[in-house]
This record gives C-alpha cells, structure tokens and sequence, in this order.
C-alpha cells in the first residue's frame, strides 16, 4: 500500500481554491433547494407530466431563445465546476484512507484493544468518506435536475409557441368566417330592407 507524504494527502485541501469552491458549492445547492416550488412536489395522479421545482424561479427571465441558452450554460458550467471540486474530495479522501490503513497495527507488538481503537477510528473515517461521497452525488444530481428543468422548460416554451400559433391561425379563421357571415347577413338585411 502506497503511503503518500502529508502534504499530498492534503494537496487539494491545502489551497484556498478548494474551500473557496466547496462553499460557493454548498451555498448555490442551498440556494437551489430553497428557492424550489413546494406546490410543485405534491403529486396527483392527473399530473403524470414532468415538474418544473427547482428552476421555476428562472421562468419569467427566460422569454427568449438567448436567455435559455445562457442559463443552461451557466448551470453546466456550474455542474463542471461541481465534478472538478468533487475529484479534488475524492483524491483526498482516497489518499487519506491510504495514509490510515498503512498505520495498521502489526499482530505480534499490540493487543486486542490496539485493535479495537483502530477499527473504531476505521469506522469513523470511512464514515465521514462516504457521507462526502454521498453528499457529492446529491449536489451533482440536483444539478442534474436543474440542467434537465431547464432542457424542459426550452421544449415546452416551444411547444407552446406552436400551439399558440395554431390557436391563433384557427381564430384568424373563425374570425374571418364570422366576419363574412355577418357581411352577408347584412347585404340580405340591406337588400330586404330596400326591396
């Protein structure tokens, strides 16, 4: 097993980079998870259709094609720099785990409590790594989310647009139609009064 130096255990973590971006991460997460739709999470059975809940606080921003796009640019753009932060954890969680199984006790020199103190601290470490795991994939599938709500919304805008159009080209019609039915209803009414 491979025993790194401690300066590279903590390599990532010794930058200020690191903890600059590991907090602008957890406060945008925040801020996603609380500016979603509570409406939104309540499910009937009507609704099988896909729900806008976390995004939704975008959608009077995002009337043009323009905008849409530059979102959801941001938003990947936000999602890479969550997988650049989330390798940075994982090299350090892999190398510090590496660092602590090589200090296990040999048999012959320590005794069982030796033994129970290490697989106790074992315990607590590889806790702590998979709850940094865990955390990781629930920050980078939010944003999963968010980039897919947005993928969503630009879709249905659009289907919309081209059902409003339609809707408007029907009226046209009826309009049309209604207009020349009164037209000759008022030629007759003209032409009876007249005669």
């Amino acid at each position: 097993m491979a025993k790194h130096a401690e300066t590279e255990v903590f390599e990532h973590a010794s930058k200020p980079l690191f903890w600059i971006l590991a907090i602008a991460i957890i406060a945008f997460w925040g801020m996603t998870c609380a500016s979603a739709d509570p409406s939104s999470f309540c499910t009937t059975p009507e609704s099988k259709s896909f729900q806008i809940r976390f995004t939704k606080w975008l959608n009077p921003y995002l009337i043009t094609r323009r905008r849409q796009v530059a979102a959801a640019s941001i938003y990947v753009s936000i999602l890479g720099l969550q997988l650049l932060e989330g390798q940075w954890v994982l090299q350090t969680n892999w190398r510090f785990l590496q660092n602590f199984l090589a200090t296990f006790p040999p048999m012959r020199i320590t005794g069982f409590m030796t033994y129970a103190v290490f697989y106790l601290r074992l315990l607590i470490v590889v806790s702590f790594e998979l709850f940094t795991i865990a955390m990781g994939i629930v920050i980078v599938s939010l944003q999963g989310v968010c980039i897919t709500e947005l993928i969503f919304f630009a879709l249905s805008r659009q289907e919309t647009s081209k059902k409003y159009d339609r809707h408007a080209e029907t009226q046209i019609l009826i309009d049309k139609t209604t207009a020349q039915d009164d037209a000759e209803e008022n030629d007759e009414a003209v032409e009876g009064k007249w005669s």
